[in-house]
Order: structure tokens, then C-alpha cells, then sequence
């Protein structure tokens, strides 16, 4: 490796670092809650208060608890990368869930406590059914 790629490599990692999406990650690494930055500012909010997560092109709409909804100019991928894995469940190529707000299942729909429905493909079914049960997050329909 010569002395120019390194420091191109360098130049790089300082650039991604400095990177506003970089920081807001960093900043909120640990403390339970995700930055959620829109148009009119950012909102720091509670892992626990994120009920899902749906997919809107390259935009993806965040709704909370609360019933409030955050639009954000980031795809799902990005937010289920920032959202913890043992919690939050991808359910369909649009929506992503969080475990402990799902109530039940039915044929290819879960219900969330806030009473509202979310699709389940049929390729991540068996996948998200088995997590539910050995979770124990609610009740699923025996086929």
C-alpha cells in the first residue's frame, strides 16, 4: 500500500466521521433513543415510544406511541440499522415493527396494541412468527 492511498483512505474515514449522519449516530449511541432529523429539526425519541417503522420510496414515516408521526428523508434500511435489533422485527419490505407493541397475528396481518393492522409477507412469516413465539410477545395463529 503506498503513502497516497493511505492518506486517501484516511481523508475518507475523517469525511464519513464528520459526516452529519455519522454524528447524530454517534451522539445517540447508548442512550436508548434514536435522532430522528426532519425538515423542521431533529427530535431525540425513546426506543420504547417507536411503535413502527413504514417505508415511503427513500423517505420512511415513523409513528410513535404518542400517535404522532415523524416523516424523515432516510429509508427504513437506514432507521432499522439505528434501531435495536432485539426489539424492532421487519415484517415486510415496508414496515418494520416493534415486538413489544405486536398484540396478535392473523392469516398475514399482526396487530399492533394501538389497534392497527401491519402487513407480513409471506417470506419473512415463518421468520417473524418464530420470534414472536419464543418471544412470547402475543398471540399466534397455528397453522
Amino acid at each position: 500500500m503506498s503513502i497516497g492511498s493511505v492518506l486517501q483512505t484516511r481523508e475518507i474515514v475523517v469525511r464519513i466521521i464528520d459526516h452529519p449522519a455519522s454524528k447524530t449516530f454517534i451522539q445517540t449511541r447508548g442512550t436508548g433513543k434514536i435522532a430522528l432529523t426532519t425538515a423542521t429539526g431533529t427530535q431525540f425519541v425513546r426506543f420504547e415510544d417507536v411503535s413502527y417503522c413504514q417505508a415511503e420510496g427513500n423517505y420512511c414515516s415513523v409513528a410513535l406511541l404518542s400517535g404522532k408521526s415523524v416523516l424523515l428523508s432516510k429509508t427504513l434500511k437506514w432507521v432499522e440499522a439505528h434501531l435495536p435489533a432485539d426489539r424492532f422485527i421487519r415484517v415486510h419490505a415496508s414496515f418494520l415493527v416493534s415486538a413489544i407493541e405486536v398484540t396478535s397475528q392473523k392469516g398475514d396481518c399482526l396487530w399492533l396494541e394501538s389497534g392497527t393492522k401491519i402487513p407480513m409477507s409471506r417470506s419473512k412469516r415463518k421468520e417473524v412468527l418464530n420470534r414472536l413465539k419464543r418471544e412470547k410477545t402475543c398471540a399466534v395463529e397455528s397453522k
